[in-house]
Protein backbone atom coordinates (compact mmCIF):
# COMPACT_ATOMS: atom_id res chain seq x y z
CA UNK A 1 0.00 0.00 0.00
CA UNK A 2 2.52 2.61 0.76
CA UNK A 3 4.07 1.47 -2.28
CA UNK A 4 1.31 2.50 -4.39
CA UNK A 5 0.81 5.77 -2.61
CA UNK A 6 4.61 6.87 -3.47
CA UNK A 7 4.00 6.03 -7.09
CA UNK A 8 0.99 8.26 -6.63
CA UNK A 9 2.72 11.27 -4.95
CA UNK A 10 5.94 10.45 -7.37
CA UNK A 11 3.54 11.05 -10.55
CA UNK A 12 2.18 14.47 -8.76
CA UNK A 13 5.99 15.22 -8.39
CA UNK A 14 6.47 15.27 -11.95
CA UNK A 15 3.44 17.50 -12.83
CA UNK A 16 5.99 20.59 -12.89
CA UNK A 17 4.88 23.89 -13.88
CA UNK A 18 7.29 23.80 -16.73
CA UNK A 19 4.92 20.00 -18.02
CA UNK A 20 2.05 21.14 -17.06
CA UNK A 21 2.98 24.41 -19.42
CA UNK A 22 3.97 22.21 -21.89
CA UNK A 23 0.66 19.99 -22.56
CA UNK A 24 -1.85 22.95 -21.30
CA UNK A 25 -1.76 23.90 -24.90
CA UNK A 26 -3.29 19.68 -26.07
CA UNK A 27 -5.61 20.43 -23.25
CA UNK A 28 -7.15 23.74 -24.42
CA UNK A 29 -7.52 21.75 -28.03
CA UNK A 30 -8.63 19.29 -26.79
CA UNK A 31 -11.81 20.42 -25.08
CA UNK A 32 -13.23 22.16 -27.76
CA UNK A 33 -12.44 19.50 -30.09
CA UNK A 34 -14.17 16.46 -28.04
CA UNK A 35 -17.19 19.23 -27.36
CA UNK A 36 -17.19 19.81 -31.39
CA UNK A 37 -17.31 15.47 -31.78
CA UNK A 38 -19.78 15.10 -29.26
CA UNK A 39 -22.26 17.55 -30.10
CA UNK A 40 -21.93 17.93 -33.92
CA UNK A 41 -20.08 15.47 -35.57
CA UNK A 42 -21.74 12.40 -33.90
CA UNK A 43 -25.78 14.46 -34.39
CA UNK A 44 -24.82 15.18 -38.14
CA UNK A 45 -23.61 11.84 -38.57
CA UNK A 46 -27.32 10.42 -36.90
CA UNK A 47 -28.82 12.47 -38.81
CA UNK A 48 -27.53 11.47 -42.03
CA UNK A 49 -27.85 8.32 -41.58
CA UNK A 50 -31.32 8.34 -40.71
CA UNK A 51 -32.28 9.65 -44.32
CA UNK A 52 -31.92 6.24 -45.35
CA UNK A 53 -33.95 4.79 -42.78
CA UNK A 54 -38.01 3.82 -43.55
CA UNK A 55 -40.66 5.53 -42.49
CA UNK A 56 -42.94 4.00 -39.84
CA UNK A 57 -46.93 4.47 -40.37
CA UNK A 58 -47.24 4.67 -36.59
CA UNK A 59 -44.13 6.36 -35.80
CA UNK A 60 -41.04 8.02 -36.22
CA UNK A 61 -38.89 6.03 -38.73
CA UNK A 62 -37.81 2.21 -38.35
CA UNK A 63 -34.13 1.20 -38.84
CA UNK A 64 -33.28 0.21 -42.44
CA UNK A 65 -32.38 1.68 -45.42
CA UNK A 66 -34.16 3.09 -48.46
CA UNK A 67 -33.84 5.81 -51.18
CA UNK A 68 -37.15 6.41 -51.05
CA UNK A 69 -37.00 9.97 -49.28
CA UNK A 70 -34.03 11.29 -51.71
CA UNK A 71 -35.91 9.83 -54.35
CA UNK A 72 -39.04 11.98 -53.23
CA UNK A 73 -36.71 14.76 -52.67
CA UNK A 74 -35.50 15.61 -56.63
CA UNK A 75 -38.77 14.20 -58.11
CA UNK A 76 -40.75 16.88 -56.43
CA UNK A 77 -41.04 20.05 -58.22
CA UNK A 78 -42.46 21.78 -55.02
CA UNK A 79 -39.06 21.09 -52.68
CA UNK A 80 -37.05 22.49 -55.44
CA UNK A 81 -39.08 25.16 -55.90
CA UNK A 82 -38.69 25.51 -51.66
CA UNK A 83 -34.96 25.26 -52.20
CA UNK A 84 -34.83 27.87 -54.64
CA UNK A 85 -36.93 30.43 -53.05
CA UNK A 86 -34.35 29.69 -49.75
CA UNK A 87 -31.63 30.73 -52.37
CA UNK A 88 -33.24 33.54 -53.71
CA UNK A 89 -34.05 35.03 -50.17
CA UNK A 90 -30.97 34.40 -48.67
CA UNK A 91 -28.89 35.79 -52.21
CA UNK A 92 -31.53 38.89 -52.00
CA UNK A 93 -31.06 39.68 -48.37
CA UNK A 94 -27.37 39.31 -48.89
CA UNK A 95 -26.76 41.82 -51.47
CA UNK A 96 -28.94 44.35 -49.90
CA UNK A 97 -27.73 44.00 -46.35
CA UNK A 98 -23.80 44.49 -47.80
CA UNK A 99 -25.12 47.35 -49.76
CA UNK A 100 -26.90 48.97 -47.12
CA UNK A 101 -24.17 47.93 -44.41
CA UNK A 102 -21.29 49.75 -46.44
CA UNK A 103 -21.81 53.29 -46.17
CA UNK A 104 -22.91 52.62 -42.57
CA UNK A 105 -19.60 51.48 -41.55
CA UNK A 106 -17.56 53.57 -43.27
CA UNK A 107 -19.70 56.42 -41.81
CA UNK A 108 -19.13 54.97 -38.54
CA UNK A 109 -15.66 54.24 -39.02
CA UNK A 110 -14.48 57.53 -40.02
CA UNK A 111 -16.33 59.17 -37.04
CA UNK A 112 -14.06 61.76 -34.84
CA UNK A 113 -15.39 61.26 -31.68
CA UNK A 114 -14.55 58.35 -30.03
CA UNK A 115 -17.72 58.55 -28.24
CA UNK A 116 -19.92 58.90 -30.83
CA UNK A 117 -18.23 55.71 -32.43
CA UNK A 118 -18.89 53.58 -29.39
CA UNK A 119 -22.74 54.78 -29.43
CA UNK A 120 -23.11 54.09 -32.90
CA UNK A 121 -21.52 50.86 -32.35
CA UNK A 122 -23.53 50.40 -29.45
CA UNK A 123 -26.37 51.31 -31.35
CA UNK A 124 -25.96 48.44 -33.81
CA UNK A 125 -25.10 45.97 -31.31
CA UNK A 126 -28.33 46.58 -29.33
CA UNK A 127 -30.27 46.05 -32.60
CA UNK A 128 -29.38 42.68 -32.31
CA UNK A 129 -30.68 42.31 -28.22
CA UNK A 130 -34.32 42.07 -29.66
CA UNK A 131 -35.59 39.29 -30.18
CA UNK A 132 -35.95 37.98 -33.83
CA UNK A 133 -39.67 37.32 -32.95
CA UNK A 134 -40.43 41.21 -32.07
CA UNK A 135 -38.33 42.58 -34.66
CA UNK A 136 -40.89 40.25 -37.13
CA UNK A 137 -43.77 41.55 -35.56
CA UNK A 138 -42.60 44.94 -35.52
CA UNK A 139 -41.87 44.59 -39.50
CA UNK A 140 -45.80 43.44 -39.90
CA UNK A 141 -47.03 46.73 -37.95
CA UNK A 142 -45.13 49.25 -40.37
CA UNK A 143 -45.76 47.55 -43.15
CA UNK A 144 -49.55 46.16 -42.72
CA UNK A 145 -52.56 47.07 -44.59
CA UNK A 146 -53.48 49.34 -42.27
CA UNK A 147 -49.79 49.89 -40.77
CA UNK A 148 -47.62 53.26 -40.12
CA UNK A 149 -46.16 53.39 -43.95
CA UNK A 150 -49.30 52.68 -45.59
CA UNK A 151 -51.48 55.61 -43.72
CA UNK A 152 -48.42 57.90 -43.81
CA UNK A 153 -48.69 57.12 -47.52
CA UNK A 154 -52.42 57.37 -48.20
CA UNK A 155 -52.28 60.61 -45.77
CA UNK A 156 -49.41 62.43 -48.34
CA UNK A 157 -51.85 61.20 -51.16
CA UNK A 158 -49.18 59.53 -52.46
CA UNK A 159 -51.05 56.13 -52.71
CA UNK A 160 -55.02 55.74 -53.23
CA UNK A 161 -55.09 51.86 -51.41
CA UNK A 162 -52.66 49.93 -49.13
CA UNK A 163 -49.32 49.26 -50.70
CA UNK A 164 -47.85 46.72 -48.86
CA UNK A 165 -49.11 44.34 -46.29
CA UNK A 166 -48.07 42.41 -43.45
CA UNK A 167 -47.17 39.17 -45.15
CA UNK A 168 -45.28 38.27 -48.49
CA UNK A 169 -41.99 38.56 -50.09
CA UNK A 170 -41.32 42.48 -49.30
CA UNK A 171 -42.04 41.75 -45.73
CA UNK A 172 -39.79 38.56 -45.80
CA UNK A 173 -36.91 40.55 -47.52
CA UNK A 174 -37.62 43.35 -45.06
CA UNK A 175 -37.48 41.23 -42.09
CA UNK A 176 -34.58 39.56 -43.23
CA UNK A 177 -32.48 42.52 -43.61
CA UNK A 178 -33.73 43.77 -40.29
CA UNK A 179 -32.33 41.09 -38.68
CA UNK A 180 -28.79 40.57 -40.66
CA UNK A 181 -27.94 44.05 -41.75
CA UNK A 182 -26.27 44.53 -38.44
CA UNK A 183 -23.47 41.78 -39.12
CA UNK A 184 -22.41 42.95 -42.20
CA UNK A 185 -21.91 46.08 -40.54
CA UNK A 186 -19.59 44.98 -38.11
CA UNK A 187 -17.89 42.57 -40.27
CA UNK A 188 -17.13 45.71 -42.92
CA UNK A 189 -16.72 48.52 -40.22
CA UNK A 190 -13.47 46.17 -38.53
CA UNK A 191 -12.16 45.56 -42.03
CA UNK A 192 -12.60 49.38 -43.25
CA UNK A 193 -10.80 50.47 -38.92
CA UNK A 194 -7.73 49.09 -39.99
CA UNK A 195 -7.19 51.04 -43.04
CA UNK A 196 -4.77 53.75 -42.50
CA UNK A 197 -6.31 57.23 -42.86
CA UNK A 198 -3.59 58.49 -44.36
CA UNK A 199 -4.16 56.48 -47.74
CA UNK A 200 -7.28 58.55 -48.29
CA UNK A 201 -5.62 61.80 -47.40
CA UNK A 202 -3.07 60.89 -49.95
CA UNK A 203 -5.71 60.11 -53.02
CA UNK A 204 -7.56 63.29 -52.07
CA UNK A 205 -4.39 65.68 -52.07
CA UNK A 206 -3.01 63.89 -55.58
CA UNK A 207 -6.64 65.29 -56.74
CA UNK A 208 -9.12 62.16 -56.68
CA UNK A 209 -12.62 63.04 -55.22
CA UNK A 210 -14.34 61.32 -52.74
CA UNK A 211 -16.17 58.76 -54.36
CA UNK A 212 -12.82 57.60 -56.35
CA UNK A 213 -11.27 57.62 -52.95
CA UNK A 214 -13.80 54.78 -51.44
CA UNK A 215 -13.72 53.36 -54.84
CA UNK A 216 -10.20 53.03 -55.98
CA UNK A 217 -8.77 52.83 -52.01
CA UNK A 218 -10.79 51.93 -49.27
CA UNK A 219 -12.90 49.31 -51.24
CA UNK A 220 -10.28 47.38 -52.50
CA UNK A 221 -8.76 47.44 -49.41
CA UNK A 222 -11.47 46.33 -47.54
CA UNK A 223 -12.87 43.47 -50.01
CA UNK A 224 -12.03 40.58 -47.21
CA UNK A 225 -14.73 42.54 -45.43
CA UNK A 226 -17.04 42.93 -47.65
CA UNK A 227 -16.06 39.55 -48.59
CA UNK A 228 -17.01 38.12 -45.13
CA UNK A 229 -20.03 40.22 -44.56
CA UNK A 230 -21.49 38.65 -47.91
CA UNK A 231 -20.51 34.79 -46.76
CA UNK A 232 -21.42 35.44 -43.01
CA UNK A 233 -25.43 36.85 -44.11
CA UNK A 234 -25.89 34.62 -46.83
CA UNK A 235 -25.26 31.59 -44.36
CA UNK A 236 -27.37 32.93 -41.67
CA UNK A 237 -30.16 33.78 -44.37
CA UNK A 238 -30.00 29.91 -46.08
CA UNK A 239 -31.07 29.03 -41.97
CA UNK A 240 -33.47 31.77 -41.47
CA UNK A 241 -36.81 30.10 -39.70
CA UNK A 242 -38.53 32.60 -37.68
CA UNK A 243 -39.07 35.89 -40.22
CA UNK A 244 -40.01 33.78 -43.11
CA UNK A 245 -42.45 31.42 -41.23
CA UNK A 246 -43.94 34.64 -39.93
CA UNK A 247 -43.88 37.05 -42.65
CA UNK A 248 -43.75 34.91 -45.54
CA UNK A 249 -46.54 33.00 -47.34
CA UNK A 250 -46.55 29.68 -48.48
CA UNK A 251 -44.61 30.61 -51.43
CA UNK A 252 -41.85 32.19 -49.63
CA UNK A 253 -41.42 29.21 -47.32
CA UNK A 254 -37.59 28.15 -46.87
CA UNK A 255 -36.57 25.37 -45.77
CA UNK A 256 -36.04 25.35 -42.38
CA UNK A 257 -40.16 26.15 -42.29
CA UNK A 258 -40.56 23.14 -44.30
CA UNK A 259 -37.81 20.55 -42.49
CA UNK A 260 -39.84 22.11 -39.14
CA UNK A 261 -43.42 21.06 -40.47
CA UNK A 262 -42.30 17.87 -42.10
CA UNK A 263 -41.49 16.40 -38.80
CA UNK A 264 -43.68 18.16 -36.29
CA UNK A 265 -46.87 18.04 -38.64
CA UNK A 266 -46.32 15.12 -41.39
CA UNK A 267 -43.95 13.17 -38.29
CA UNK A 268 -41.94 12.32 -41.61
CA UNK A 269 -38.53 12.52 -39.78
CA UNK A 270 -36.40 10.47 -42.14
CA UNK A 271 -37.55 13.14 -45.21
CA UNK A 272 -36.93 16.20 -42.82
CA UNK A 273 -33.30 14.47 -42.14
CA UNK A 274 -33.05 14.62 -46.09
CA UNK A 275 -33.85 18.62 -46.25
CA UNK A 276 -31.89 18.99 -43.41
CA UNK A 277 -28.85 17.09 -44.96
CA UNK A 278 -29.15 19.31 -47.82
CA UNK A 279 -29.49 22.42 -46.27
CA UNK A 280 -26.00 21.39 -44.40
CA UNK A 281 -24.45 20.86 -47.12
CA UNK A 282 -25.53 24.01 -49.24
CA UNK A 283 -24.02 26.01 -46.15
CA UNK A 284 -20.64 24.30 -46.09
CA UNK A 285 -20.66 24.40 -50.03
CA UNK A 286 -21.34 28.50 -49.67
CA UNK A 287 -18.98 28.41 -46.79
CA UNK A 288 -15.65 26.50 -48.48
CA UNK A 289 -17.04 28.80 -52.15
CA UNK A 290 -16.23 31.51 -50.08
CA UNK A 291 -13.01 30.80 -48.71
CA UNK A 292 -11.84 29.84 -52.19
CA UNK A 293 -13.09 32.51 -54.59
CA UNK A 294 -12.57 35.54 -51.93
CA UNK A 295 -9.84 34.25 -49.40
CA UNK A 296 -11.07 34.47 -46.02
CA UNK A 297 -8.53 33.68 -43.64
CA UNK A 298 -6.03 35.11 -46.07
CA UNK A 299 -2.79 36.40 -44.50
CA UNK A 300 -3.43 39.77 -46.39
CA UNK A 301 -3.15 42.10 -43.92
CA UNK A 302 -5.18 45.45 -45.28
CA UNK A 303 -4.38 47.76 -42.04
CA UNK A 304 -0.48 47.42 -41.75
CA UNK A 305 0.53 50.26 -44.50
CA UNK A 306 3.70 51.68 -43.28
CA UNK A 307 3.14 55.12 -42.28
CA UNK A 308 6.27 55.70 -44.86
CA UNK A 309 4.66 55.05 -47.52
CA UNK A 310 2.15 57.94 -47.33
CA UNK A 311 4.47 60.94 -46.05
CA UNK A 312 6.36 61.04 -49.00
Amino acid sequence: MSSKTAGIGDRFRDLTPSRVKDNLGYVLVGIPVALLVIFFLVPTLYLFATTFFPREVSGYYSFGFTLEHYARLFDSPIYRQYLMTTLELAAVTTVISVVLGYPIAYWIARVDSPAMKRGLLLMIVATMWITVIIRAYAVQVVLAGNGVLNNLLIDLRLISEPLTSSTGYLSTIVGMVYGFLPFAVLTIYTSIANINPKLEEASRNLGASKLQTIRYVVLPLSKNGVAGATALVFILAIGSYVVPMLLGNPSEWTLPVIITEQVNEQMNVPFGAVLSVVLTALTVFFFVLAVKVFGLGSDELVGDTPEGETDG
